[in-house]
């Protein structure tokens, strides 16, 4: 039986993989300057060192892989580690409709992010972003525990509902940040980030976020299982 499980999984799994190939692959044709699915077979594999006959025009090149590409991988390791971290929660939680937002982590770093936006402090770092948004959902995990803590009843609900107590809250101080919002550029950088846009992503983006996730989601095979 076990085996027949696993081999399902397995299934599951490939397609899945193929699912995304073929999500990246879309992607990576569409948009003002539009490719074929040729051109950008033509780029992966000529940056897997296999020799190609039709090389991509300079044009094509710098729009598939210096303005796509950068986007389309940030979006896939961001959506690799939601469903990480929305496994590990309901694993630990044993519901399947927890997710992080239910510890008051989400908001919590969406605030971290917007007083950094809110305050222009992006210029001083690209680190500045993602820590800021760090910090603030460790800092809301915190107080959620702490508050937890206090309470008569130490039991799963009442951590529950202390989180979305509290990521309501946070939410709520989010939503005065965007509303003063000094411009109109300011505003868009807020909402686009809240929204997860990915514009602007660059090389350096990847660089700087799939060290952590690869690391994190290889830990997570390591974690007691329930």
């Amino acid at each position: 039986m076990n085996g027949v499980v696993n081999q399902k999984h397995r299934l599951f799994l490939f397609v899945l993989v193929i699912i995304l190939f073929m999500t990246m692959l879309v992607s990576s044709m569409l948009g003002p300057y539009p490719l074929t699915w040729q051109q950008v077979l033509t780029s992966w594999l000529s940056w897997a060192n296999v020799d190609v006959n039709t090389p991509l025009s300079a044009q094509a090149a710098i729009v598939l892989n210096d303005i796509r590409l950068p986007r389309i991988i940030v979006g896939a390791f961001v959506g690799a580690a939601l469903s990480v971290s929305g496994v590990l929660m309901q694993g630990v939680f044993r519901n399947p409709l927890v997710e992080p937002g239910y510890l008051g982590v989400s908001s919590g770093a969406s605030l971290g992010a917007v007083l950094v936006l809110f305050f222009g402090w992006v210029s001083i770092s690209p680190w500045i972003l993602p820590l800021a948004a760090f910090i603030g959902a460790l800092g809301a995990l915190f107080v959620v525990m702490a508050v937890w803590n206090t309470s008569l009843q130490k039991n799963t609900s009442m951590l529950i509902l202390t989180g979305l107590g509290i990521n309501l809250f946070l939410s709520a101080v989010v939503s005065v940040f965007v509303a003063n919002a000094a411009d109109e550029q300011e505003l868009r950088s807020i909402i686009f980030w809240l929204q997860g846009g990915l514009e602007a992503r660059t090389w350096t983006h990847v660089f700087l976020i799939a060290p952590f996730i690869l690391l994190a989601t290889g830990a997570s095979f390591f974690l007691p299982k329930y």
